[in-house]
């Protein structure tokens, strides 16, 4: 079994990172179980649970599903070594960095027409709102489809709102049936000069960022190309 944790260095894309590696070997294995399809590679765990009124070595792994071990003995190896950190990408939040305030609530609902995305602005659970009655700062508030109003209590969340200059906006999709508000939202950012979007732990440069978009949602970037005429 081996387990790892980052002791040093940085944790953005392209950084280096000193990563501490223990290598546990099992002797005279009594028992051991994962769950079905409970094993993600990279899982991040917080800690072990010791189990209880055994002789045996025994501890329980959220891997995320349940690894259990019980043992006689275990053997563990150390090491450290170097390596680059490795990009990641959230599916659900970014953080677009602006030469200027992010658009106004009006703007936001022209942008999104202009991708052939009828929507609304909302508080959480609340009914549709126009643009006019949403304050200047949003932070708190939540586009929406149309559509969707009814049957959910979210959206596209607006996490943070900067207006000084540089600006910035934070946006959260807290409603998995509407990911084309948050593809198409950062299609919209990608669009204005001088944006740098962090996601994940990765910050790119709007057109950076648009291909990333394009490579990993290319149904909705198709449906914005065409709704855009190019």
């Amino acid at each position: 079994m081996s387990l790892w944790i980052q002791v040093g260095g940085g944790y953005r894309a392209g950084e280096q990172r000193v990563v501490r590696q223990l290598e546990l070997r099992a002797m005279d294995i009594e028992h051991y179980s994962v769950a079905e399809s409970g094993y993600v590679p990279g899982h991040c765990c917080e800690g072990f649970e010791v189990l209880e009124h055994s002789p045996a070595l025994a501890f329980e792994l959220d891997v995320p599903g349940s690894l259990q071990l019980r043992c006689s003995r275990i053997e563990i190896h150390e090491i450290e070594r170097v390596e680059t950190v490795p990009a990641w990408f959230s599916e659900r939040g970014f953080d677009a960095h602006l030469p200027a305030p992010p658009p106004s609530p009006a703007e936001w609902r022209r942008l999104f027409s202009g991708y052939s995305v009828a929507v609304t602005w909302r508080c959480y659970g609340g009914p549709p709102a126009e643009p006019d009655s949403v304050p200047a700062d949003y932070t708190g508030w939540f586009i929406q489809t149309i559509e969707r109003v009814p049957m959910t209590t979210g959206g596209l969340f607006v996490s943070s709102y900067r207006d000084a200059r540089p600006g910035g906006i934070t946006l959260e999709l807290n409603d998995p049936g509407a990911r084309v508000l948050w593809v198409v939202a950062g299609v919209i950012v990608s669009e204005i000069s001088g944006v740098e979007v962090s996601c994940g732990n990765v910050t790119l440069t709007g057109a950076a960022w648009r291909e990333h978009l394009a490579s990993t949602y290319p149904a909705l970037e198709e449906l914005c190309r065409s709704a855009r005429g190019a």
